[in-house]
């Protein structure tokens, strides 16, 4: 998976010979007209410093000066430019999985071409990739597999999977503590915090508690989210002060601060769900397997309606990993095999492209 590059091939230029002997001697005085002719001549390439169309994309991060995103390899490019560039590696043919700004420093999840994992790396200097080993003192989350790594409240969450199982980390100044989730069977998939209480999801499990050292099993009442299948994504929404919550049998919850959870709001062709980002002005998200996104307009999980337009049938049919949402709203999605996507105002108006 390369960089795309543009050039003007041996076939075209055979098709351009007759218009360009027909403008040579006008070319030949006629400075304006030289270089195109040079061009042809010469086939001179076209470089696009963009990323590959089928890239799977399975995570997308900024500290506010780049963006990087875990494609196989780390990728990163300025703010204000389209040059995308690879990041090296922190031992050679290493591959990421995995990113997360946690501020000051970049993490990442790696493993080796065989397969083997090399565990958690950070980058205390983003931008120079002099990617470190876990610190001194740490749980062992190195050379374990790393399977999330998320940003909620205080903390850093890292999810590894080693021959005991899985086991949930977290971090508030480089030193990691271990959670005592009372099942640890299944995969710990995404966290929130809703600033009095945190939600972890596992599986078909969903865990609770004010602390992170009482996280306990949630036992469905009728009205309480559960799934025939594992829950897709869990999320915070601080401009609706709710939290979200998805399955891949296609339900969407929703839970108010001080309130319930909501009855689930079954969606119709029961999108396999992935996770949620926030618009500005409390617009929702939610990633599908292979239906695009679905956009819960005021936050309401009743009025998901699914996006971007069906013209766009590389991302209205694609399986949406990850978003990243930057200020004011530009919102990026990245795809397993569709490459990185990017709006400019919150994918309202259909103004989607590739990175």
């Amino acid at each position: 998976m390369g960089m795309k590059r543009e050039h003007i091939s041996g076939v075209i230029r055979l098709l351009f010979l007759g218009a360009a002997l027909a403008i040579l001697s006008v070319a030949c005085t006629d400075p304006q007209l030289m270089p195109i002719f040079y061009t042809l001549e010469q086939e001179t390439p076209l470089v696009d410093t963009g990323l590959s169309n089928e890239l799977m994309v399975h995570r997308v991060v900024t500290d506010g000066t780049n963006y990087y995103a875990a494609a196989g390899q780390v990728f990163y490019r300025a703010v204000g430019s389209t040059d995308w560039h690879k990041a090296a590696p922190p031992v050679s043919g290493a591959l990421c999985n995995n990113l997360a700004y946690f501020a000051p420093n970049l993490y990442g999840g790696f493993f080796n071409p065989d397969g083997t994992s090399l565990g958690l790396r950070y980058a205390t200097n983003p931008a120079s990739f002099n990617w470190a080993a876990e610190p001194t003192g740490g749980a062992l989350v190195d050379n374990e597999q790393i399977i999330m790594l998320k940003v909620a409240g205080p903390y850093l969450f890292v999810t590894t999977l080693d021959a005991n199982g899985y086991t949930l980390h977290y971090t508030d100044a480089g030193t990691f503590a271990t959670t005592n989730l009372t099942s640890l069977s299944e995969m710990i998939d995404d966290i929130a915090y809703d600033g009095t209480d945190y939600w972890v999801i596992a599986g078909p499990e969903l865990y609770s508690a004010a602390s992170l050292l009482a996280l306990t099993l949630q036992n469905p009442s009728p009205s309480e989210p559960k799934t025939t299948k594992p829950f897709g994504g869990v999320f915070y929404s601080s401009a609706n002060t709710t939290t979200y919550l998805s399955s891949k049998d296609g339900n969407l919850f929703s839970h108010p601060n001080g309130g319930a959870w909501s009855a689930a709001q079954a969606i119709s062709g029961s999108p396999s769900f992935t996770e949620f980002a926030e618009l500005t002005g409390g617009d929702i998200v939610v990633g599908s397997e292979g239906k695009g996104y679905y956009l819960l307009q005021g936050g309401s999980i009743s009025s998901a309606e699914r996006k971007p337009d069906y013209n766009i049938a590389d991302l209205y049919n694609a399986v949406v990993l990850s978003f990243l949402v930057d200020v004011p709203n530009k919102l990026f999605a990245g795809t397993a095999r569709n490459g990185l996507w990017r709006s400019n105002d919150g994918g309202a108006t259909g103004t989607w492209g590739r990175e």
